[in-house]
């Protein structure tokens, strides 16, 4: 798979694996409780996975949708690892978020890895790594002749964006390192009393 892809998308639906074939899929939302559809299928039809376990026949898949901004080539990239879900979940999460505040707009990204923490100590799991963000049209010069470009580049949302307010200025006067000693107040002078018989 090429990168970096533009990511279009993702989707989450419910599968049922029988001898390495799709025989069920679940995409209308809310998707069903796995663990009740498994508890309908008898353990003799449960397949033995990797780790010589049996493996239970529904569970949640995890879809990103793909596409290569140079060959408009769609690819998906999909799993049901935990893994798989929380790069999917965090792609979303800033997708939702980025589009809230800008638009159409779809996130440039590289097919990557990070760590995650397991009971087995730190695994690798795979990442979208946003590069920049691209909005709808618009031509970018690639050579002798304008090729066209799905989308422009889109600037990150400034502070004010985000919290709709601005953040308050800066004072231009430097702060001193010390506070300056206060001015002596002058003191009144008392006049000496005159003693008597002077």
């Amino acid at each position: 798979m090429p990168s970096p892809v533009i990511a279009l998308g993702v989707r989450r639906a419910v599968r049922r694996w029988q001898d390495h074939q799709i025989v069920d899929e679940i995409l209308d939302l809310p998707l069903p409780d796995c663990d009740e559809l498994n508890s309908t299928i008898p353990w003799d039809q449960w397949e033995i996975g990797l780790s010589d376990a049996p493996v239970p026949p529904y569970s949640v898949w995890h879809a990103a949708y793909l596409l290569d901004p140079n060959t408009g080539t769609l690819f998906s990239y999909l799993n049901n690892t935990v893994g798989c879900s929380i790069a999917v979940g965090r792609l979303e999460s800033s997708m939702k978020w980025m589009q809230a505040l800008k638009g159409a707009v779809f996130p440039l990204v590289e097919l990557t890895d990070a760590q995650m923490r397991t009971r087995f100590g730190l695994k690798r799991r795979p990442s979208f790594r946003i590069v920049e963000w691209r909005g709808q049209g618009g031509p970018t010069v690639g050579g002798p002749e304008p090729t066209p470009q799905i989308g422009h580049k889109v600037e990150e949302p400034s502070t004010k964006e985000v919290i709709d307010d601005e953040m308050p200025p800066w004072h231009d006067d430097p702060i001193p390192d010390f506070a300056p000693e206060p001015e002596a107040k002058p003191q009144a002078k008392r006049s000496k009393a005159k003693s008597k018989g002077s």
